[in-house]
Formats: C-alpha cells, structure tokens, sequence
C-alpha cells in the first residue's frame, strides 16, 4: 500500500510537470552526465579507492600488507598498467611506475618486509598524491558548480553536479596513522634510549596508556 502511494505521489509530480520542466530536467541530466564524465571525476574516484585500500593494508604490517601497499601505490602512479597483484611486475605491465618501485614490490613478493620507515614514505607519497588530486578535483567542482547556478541555468545543484565523497574520510584515517607511526617511533626511541644508558630493557615495561616506558 504505502509502496503504491509513493508511485501515486509520483505520477502526480511528474503529471504537473509542463514543457519548460522536463526541458530543464533534460538539461540537468545532460550537465550531471558530462560532469561525471569528466577525467578529474573518474580520476578522483579512482585516486580514492586505492588510497583507501593502501591505508587498509599499511597498518597491517605483515607481508601480504606490503604487497598490497606497493600494488596500490603503483595504480596509482599508473592508474593504467596492467600488473596484476602478486604478478612480477615488469615494464611491460608496469611501464609507468619507476624501475625502484617495480624492484621494491618484486622483492615484498619473495617475502621480504618492509621497513617501517619505507612504509611510511609510501603512504606519505601516496596521500600527497591524493591530496594534489582532491585539489584538482575541488577546484573543477567549484568552476562547474557556478555553471549549473548561473541564472540561465538554475540548475538543482544537488541532482546536476553530485559531489563525489567516499564512505570515509581519508584525511581523519591518514591522521590516525600518523600518531600510530609517531607512537611506535617514539617507543623504538625509548627503547635505544634505555639501553644507550646502561639500563636494562629486560625490566622494563611500555605502558600503552602512558606512553611511555615503566618498571613493573
């Protein structure tokens, strides 16, 4: 019944509509399609989906996580290469990713791990990376946006031009990887520390609430 009154509701508007409204709702739907289609659009939603993935895998910290961080890292820098996860990659299907990552990721596939500070550098290398495409992406929004308001136009801005936001905000994870690397840092810093100075790091504790190191 209530499925039946939404479809009635909806007749209605539509019976209401005269020939001025579906021109207008024409031209809307042929703005939103050009938009969509536009390289920086395709380009921000792709740029998303492998930086969402590389955060996943980075704090993972084992060899599969590796693989993948590489993996992800290199679509990025060619988004159209042709290497295949867990596929030697090689310049025939990776010619657009540098001979140092290609080798860097055959190595994660014979299962070395990688370091915490390379790591880090290719997740701080993959998110300038998103953050210079959101700027691009955010400033051709802005341009089209003024487009589909401009008075001979007055487009519904929500329907002609949808503004592309992933289900999480990459900027609120980066940060917390951030204070994750810094933690674990700063725990390796304490620890050399420790030792530096004759103590022994045997009998002491890291206190995760704290932060820092503790006698038992």
């Amino acid at each position: 019944m209530e499925k039946n009154k939404g479809v009635i509701g909806a007749q209605t508007i539509l019976s209401g509509l005269n020939s001025e409204d579906w021109k207008k709702i024409e031209l809307e739907d042929a703005f939103r399609n050009k938009w969509e289609q536009l390289g920086v659009v395709k380009n921000m939603e792709e740029r998303y989906g492998f930086m969402k993935n590389l955060m996943a895998n980075a704090s993972l910290n084992t060899g599969a996580g590796d693989i993948a961080v590489i993996f992800q890292y290199m679509k990025m820098l060619d988004p159209r290469s042709v290497v295949r996860e867990n596929e030697v990659a090689q310049v025939e299907n990776a010619g657009g990713v540098p001979d140092n990552i290609r080798n860097l990721y055959n190595k994660t596939l014979t299962g070395v791990i990688l370091p915490d500070a390379v790591r880090q550098q290719i997740l701080e290398a993959a998110f300038s990376m998103y953050e210079n495409q959101q700027k691009i992406y955010d400033e051709t929004y802005d341009q089209y946006r003024k487009i589909a308001a401009s008075p001979e136009r007055d487009f519904n801005l929500e329907s002609a031009i949808p503004y592309f936001q992933g289900d999480l905000d990459l900027n609120v994870k980066m940060e917390q990887l951030r204070k994750i690397e810094k933690l674990a840092r700063n725990k390796d810093d304490d620890a050399a520390f420790i030792q530096k100075q004759g103590y022994n790091s045997m009998n002491m504790v890291w206190d995760d609430k704290r932060n820092t190191w503790v006698s038992p």
